[in-house]
């Protein structure tokens, strides 16, 4: 029937060269034949009727074989994948088709491989996040600062204080920033408009007016406006002295529900922390990620490297739609850009996306990672607790299987994946694994001794005492 051979492709593709004999070829035409009849008339016969030998000379032998071609692709195909052993990841792409013999040249794009190598043994430093001294203070301070008391002030404006002015700006005469009522804290630390322009209301009363001429930062979104020379008018409306409030329990029952200001502080540190927690995790997990990726070898085929960019242009494209009222390809052609040109740009993220996806996803399953429906009713639960929704909503049950069911299933999922990964990385898997060892052998010991099994104490054990096993060894078993 046919002859195929099977090479492997650096591109993670499997190139299948299939030669048919020609009995298989000129049974095939003869089924072709018979379709073509059916859907054309031809004289002298009813359609379907037609002898091969008419319909041949009628269509002629090319076109013929042509029909017999895509039909035998279509028929031969899953047959020829299965002989060589070849899983494919998608559908094969004929890359060539010869005659005499008739031989088809097709290109199949393979499931992709990963290799993990010793992840058990990855391991990177590991700090827990700690408050200082110096962040509660700017804390506190903050908090002093929501609270603060704006008193007028009959005199000039001096750092510290907060003003209320109108601000025009011209640039080559024309207007450029007309703000009234302007909000402005007199600090050092902090940037209204450009870099200066809070020194030079410094020393205004209410009522003043004062014209200055400043450049505008470097770092501008719009390159025509950096360091442009802007002349500003500026009218004093108010000065205010800021008076902030002591650091004592009339703050701390100001600032929330706190009695003492030392309550105060340890909520205070205790957000600080969560949040110095949720970032400090955020850093290490996607630092172990890398590691992964990096000691992890990994192969898929170039079919899933453009479905990876097709989705993500999708993505743009909707949230250019979505924010813009723009479709991606008019934004870039605003930038003078091609879309062929951002798929180029785009290819190294896609690359690193996939390269994650299938690394997290070998990790997942190494480690018997897995989700089960009470634990998603139960993320749904803790959702309406965080949130803080009515109980009869809570009350409703959860289906599995909607957007939201699938959405927490693979939110908890992606959570324990990477808690695993960090207790690995923290060296805290092999620990785990020593402790079940020898909780499994007393156990063990309890049901032997239930069981009559356990030997007197005469001096008797048994001749091949069980070897003692390294936690390192504990984890990899």
């Amino acid at each position: 029937m046919y002859d195929v051979t099977k090479t492997y492709l650096d591109t993670h593709e499997a190139q299948l060269t299939v030669i048919f004999d020609d009995k298989t070829v000129q049974d095939e035409m003869r089924i072709a034949a018979r379709g073509i009849s059916r859907k054309t008339n031809i004289p002298g016969f009813r359609k379907g009727k037609a002898p091969y030998a008419i319909v041949l000379r009628y269509f002629g032998e090319e076109a013929i074989l042509q029909e017999a071609t895509e039909k035998m692709l279509d028929k031969f195909y899953p047959e020829i994948v299965d002989q060589v052993e070849v899983e494919p990841y998608g559908p094969g792409r004929l890359e060539d088709v010869q005659v005499n013999p008739l031989t088809f040249k097709i290109r199949v794009p393979m499931q992709p491989t990963v290799e993990l190598g010793d992840y058990r043994s990855l391991r990177l430093p590991w700090a827990e996040p700690e408050v200082t001294e110096e962040e509660l203070s700017a804390a506190l301070e903050q908090v002093r600062d929501e609270h603060v008391v704006l008193e007028p002030a009959e005199r000039a404006a001096q750092l510290d204080d907060e003003v209320y002015v109108d601000v025009i700006g011209l640039l080559d005469d024309e207007e450029l920033i007309n703000e009234e009522n302007a909000q402005v804290v007199l600090t050092e630390e902090r940037i209204f408009i450009t870099p200066g322009f809070i020194e030079e209301l410094v020393g205004m009363q209410a009522g003043d007016e004062r014209t200055f001429t400043l450049a505008l930062s470097e770092e501008e979104e719009e390159p025509e406006l950096r360091g442009a020379m802007v002349s500003f008018t500026v009218k004093m409306r108010d000065v205010f002295e800021r008076v902030l409030p002591e650091l004592d329990d009339a703050l701390a029952s100001t600032a929330g529900n706190f009695e003492t200001l030392e309550e105060l502080e340890l909520d205070l540190s205790r957000r600080i922390l969560e949040h110095k927690s949720g970032h400090a995790k955020d850093d290490y997990s996607n630092a172990l990620v890398q590691a992964l990726i990096a000691q992890a070898d990994v192969h898929y085929p170039p079919m899933m490297l453009e479905e990876e960019i097709e989705d993500m242009i999708k993505q743009t494209d909707e949230h250019f739609q979505h924010e813009h009222k723009i479709s991606l390809e008019d934004a870039l052609r605003l930038q003078g850009q091609t879309m062929e040109q951002h798929r180029a740009t785009l290819q190294p993220h896609a690359d690193q996306r996939l390269k994650r996806l299938l690394v997290l996803t070998k990790f997942a399953q190494q480690e018997a990672i897995d989700v089960n429906d009470d634990e998603v009713v139960l993320e749904y639960s803790n959702l309406f607790n965080t949130v803080g929704l009515p109980d009869e909503l809570k009350s409703q049950r959860l289906d599995l299987n909607s957007q939201l069911g699938q959405a927490l299933r693979v939110s908890l999922h992606t959570r324990k994946v990477m808690e695993r990964l960090m207790q690995i990385g923290r060296g805290e898997i092999a620990e785990v694994v020593e402790e079940d060892a020898k909780a499994d052998d007393a156990t063990q010991a309890i049901e032997d001794t239930e069981l009559g099994t356990v030997q007197p104490a005469m001096g008797v054990s048994d001749e091949s005492p069980a070897p003692d096993v390294e936690p390192e060894e504990a984890a990899e078993s």
